[in-house]
């Protein structure tokens, strides 16, 4: 196999997240659920590093605790954009897929799998598209918009998202990806292609044959359809009934579920517009059948409503002295730094406004900006909880998935609440010069609502949809430099420069060592 346009990348001990009856494609972001030990300690040990492992797919889903030869050889890099741990010791998470890699070795420490990999960059650069090549491309367009026709499973956009793919390399996974009932052998062979004009034959060949298949499958069904007559209609309607009479026979557990939402949504005071919408997907959820999938979609939404801190807030300690004492403790020198935070403290006490400023710690990497908020934190007995900012360019990782997209979950601000359990802590953001936008939206401005104290309060995820007040908060943000930082922003925050340790302090750091 060709791979010429294809730059490799030997990797050691990524850490091995193994899947069941799904595959991951480059490019693709996609939802799925860990159950096992050693598939979250994977995801916790990638979390703590870059985010990255590596997803290899089993051969068998009935395999418990799949071994090395238990996975296909062929697997995706992916990068974890965010975990939502569920009620039930699920962890849902939502991933990239960065690239197709090889396990050349696959280890086993007992506490989750790790791998050594070949991993393959695609070099768009030097790609080159002959005439034949974009004939190809163009009869795979035209059997992929046909193949979505009959099954009716995407949307528009999506369909010009994948025509649009920047190179051949990004067309041919992201048309793979869609396509339905492939085996986890096909797709396996799928992955061995380096070579785009044989991906393309391939995936023309496996639309074809789909189509074909929809023909067929349509034919059947309009023949059995025909032949049903009354009394076997209603054999079939009855026997519906029965079952749904079944599911609905287990209802002592489900009402006992029902109430507890109930009676926590009612101890947290909602207006009674808001407890109505609530009292009504309760409501909803008794009527529909147990494990249906509408019904587990309304559970997490609820379980996430009830998870979240609505009242419950950590008792401050506003005292400059002891503030003073903390930073002191955990910081030499840095004077001036200290002289303005306990200045910000110190007007926060006197007026004894929970708003204030949002504090802005700029200086260069490695001064402690991050340790300094942790002190803050710690001298204030608040909660410590940071998000990372760098390279944020989906306005939804701070808003949240609206509940009808699949697999939605709420926005990091939110999820980060539901963590420390309070809705009084200190919270960082980290790197806030380094947000970007793209067609997924403008995170600056879902920023801009979080850190302004007259819209803060009223703070509304796409997926709770209920607003949320955020004015508890004490935020804190860190940043290189300001002039990458939006004006709105900007002029919301109180600048902090956090220098270097000057020649005198590092000689006096020296000798404590």
């Amino acid at each position: 196999m060709s791979k010429t346009n294809f730059n490799v990348e030997e990797k050691l001990n990524r850490p091995v997240i193994a899947l069941r009856g799904l595959w991951i494609y480059p490019y693709s972001v996609v939802h799925f659920d860990a159950g096992r030990k050693k598939s979250i300690d994977a995801i916790e040990s990638a979390l703590k590093k870059d985010s990255i492992l590596v997803a290899f797919t089993q051969k068998d889903i009935r395999t418990e605790d799949p071994k090395s030869e238990d996975l296909y050889e062929m697997g995706t890099v992916v990068i974890v954009k965010q975990i939502l741990k569920m009620n039930n010791g699920i962890t849902r998470v939502l991933a990239e897929g960065i690239c197709r890699c090889r396990a050349k070795k696959i280890y086993d420490d007992g506490k989750f799998l790790t791998a050594d990999v070949e991993e393959f960059y695609y070099d768009e650069v030097g790609e080159e598209v002959d005439s034949e090549l974009a004939t190809l491309r163009n009869m795979v367009e035209v059997a992929f918009e046909e193949y979505t026709a009959k099954k009716r499973h995407l949307d528009v956009d999506t369909e010009i998202s994948v025509q649009n793919s920047s190179n051949m390399d990004k067309f041919t996974n992201n048309v793979a990806s869609y396509i339905m009932r492939l085996s986890d052998d096909e797709h396996y062979e799928n992955f061995k292609i380096f070579d785009m004009r044989e991906r393309l034959e391939k995936l023309y060949e496996i639309l074809q044959n789909s189509i074909e298949l929809s023909f067929l499958e349509e034919s059947l069904s309009r023949k059995v359809s025909s032949r049903l007559n009354k009394n076997q209609r209603e054999y079939y309607l009855r026997e519906q009934l029965n079952v749904i009479k079944e599911e609905l026979g287990e209802g002592e557990d489900i009402s006992s579920e029902l109430d507890e939402y109930a009676n926590t949504i009612m101890s947290f005071g909602f207006d009674e517009n808001i407890e109505e919408m609530l009292f009504k997907e309760i409501r909803k959820l008794s009527e529909i059948p147990s494990g249906s999938p509408e019904g587990n979609v309304i559970r997490s939404y609820l379980d996430k409503i009830v998870a979240l801190p609505w009242k419950k807030s950590k008792k401050e300690k506003l005292d400059v002295a002891y503030t003073r004492k903390i930073l002191d403790k955990d910081h030499f020198g840095l004077k001036d730094v200290k002289d303005r935070i306990i200045e910000s403290i110190a007007l926060r006490k006197i007026s004894n406004n929970q708003k204030g400023s949002i504090i802005c710690l700029v200086g260069p990497p490695g001064v402690g900006k991050t340790s300094i908020a942790k002190s803050i934190a710690k001298s204030l007995n608040r909660e410590f909880v940071s998000m990372r900012l760098g390279g944020l360019h989906d306005e939804s990782e701070i808003r949240g998935h609206r509940r009808t997209y699949v697999g939605a979950m709420p926005g990091k601000i939110l999820t980060l609440l539901e963590q420390c359990k309070v809705n009084n802590p200190v919270m960082l953001l980290d790197e806030i010069d380094k947000v970007s936008n793209d067609f997924r939206g403008d995170p600056s401005s879902a920023l801009l609502e979080v850190l302004d104290p007259e819209q803060n309060n009223k703070f509304t995820d796409n997926y709770i949809n209920i607003p949320f007040d955020l004015s508890k908060v004490m935020f804190i943000t860190t940043a290189n430099t300001t002039s990458t930082i939006p004006s709105p922003l900007l002029d919301r925050m109180e600048i902090i420069p956090v220098s270097s340790y000057t020649y005198d302090e590092k000689e006096k750091l020296l000798s404590i060592i």
